[in-house]
């Protein structure tokens, strides 16, 4: 399961704490496996941008339930020029897992975040 969502870029990037757009979904994981993380962005290289610009910048950050908190396990801030990207986590047990993907880009458009759970080999 994924979502996917024309974003537009919050107003400021220093207001991130307070206002941002952004994609989640929740996953429930069964056990010890992986948690692979796809995203889609929309056209990574912007035509007309200036130096440092033209990169699509997001925040992608994964959070685990703890009550009624959220408790974030892994965040980066990162700039690229690929329109889709993978990444993994381990998992050690059964949990509940929330992925986030905020646009913190400059442009709007359409972005997409899918977030799957690969149990270990027998279990």
């Amino acid at each position: 399961m994924g979502v996917s969502a024309y974003l537009l870029p919050f107003p400021d990037p220093g207001a991130f704490d307070l206002m941002s757009d952004h994609l989640e979904q929740g996953l429930q994981t069964t056990g010890p496996g992986k948690v692979l993380i796809k995203v889609s962005l929309p056209g990574a290289l912007f035509e007309g941008s200036g130096p440092g610009d033209s990169l699509a910048k997001k925040r992608l950050e994964l959070f685990r339930r703890e009550g009624e908190n959220w408790t974030l396990l892994w965040g980066a801030t990162t700039a690229s020029d690929q329109a889709r990207q993978e990444m993994s986590w381990d998992i050690a047990s059964a949990e509940t897992l929330k992925c986030r993907l905020t646009n913190m880009t400059g442009r709007e458009g359409q972005f997409s975040l899918e977030c799957t759970f690969i149990p270990l080999a027998g279990d």
